[in-house]
């Protein structure tokens, strides 16, 4: 799976590609440190060993699970990725669940940010319905910029189930 999307001013086209290759690692790793840093999790220390853990494990078990990365020339801009599972209290049906989807603050106002936001979901989309997915799942916990958030998922055909709540004890 490979996109172009759209051009930036530079001329510059906002590819999606799949995580998997041994370079992969520096880029996302950068990506995933800044998610961290601008969500609601901030507060809590990020580790970095855990974060290569989860990389890592998504580019080996690419049967039920999936990473995609955007770029922006050689700039990653955005990361997301994707679990599939049957439902933890049921059998035979697999049900997809997004785990992340991150696009770089310089990035997420612009065209390219939009394409690549896109493209990121397009990408996991159609991943978890070759797989025979019954239904994609996105939770958003992030608290980065849920009404655009919303508003690009209504767009995709995803409907609201539920909500996300929160209560801190300090």
């Amino acid at each position: 799976m490979r996109s172009a999307f759209a051009r930036s001013r530079s001329g510059e086209h906002t590819v999606v590609r799949e995580l998997g290759r041994a370079d992969d690692l520096g880029p996302i790793l950068h990506l995933v440190r800044d998610a961290h840093a601008e969500s609601r999790f901030s507060y809590i220390a990020f580790c970095e060993g855990k974060a290569r853990a989860a990389i890592q494990a998504i580019a080996d078990d690419r049967r039920l699970q999936c990473g995609f990365i955007a770029w922006q020339g050689g700039t990653p801009i955005g990361f997301s990725s994707c679990r599939l599972g049957e439902y933890f209290l049921g059998t035979g049906v697999l049900v997809a669940t997004i785990n992340n989807v991150f696009v770089a603050r310089t990035a997420r106002r612009s065209l390219n940010g939009g394409s690549a936001a896109l493209g990121l979901m397009e990408h996991m989309l159609t991943w978890a319905a070759r797989r025979g997915a019954h239904e994609i799942m996105l939770h958003t916990t992030s608290g980065i910029d849920p009404g655009r958030t919303h508003k690009l998922v209504k767009r995709l055909g995803f409907g609201v189930v539920g909500g996300s709540y929160v209560r801190r004890f300090q």
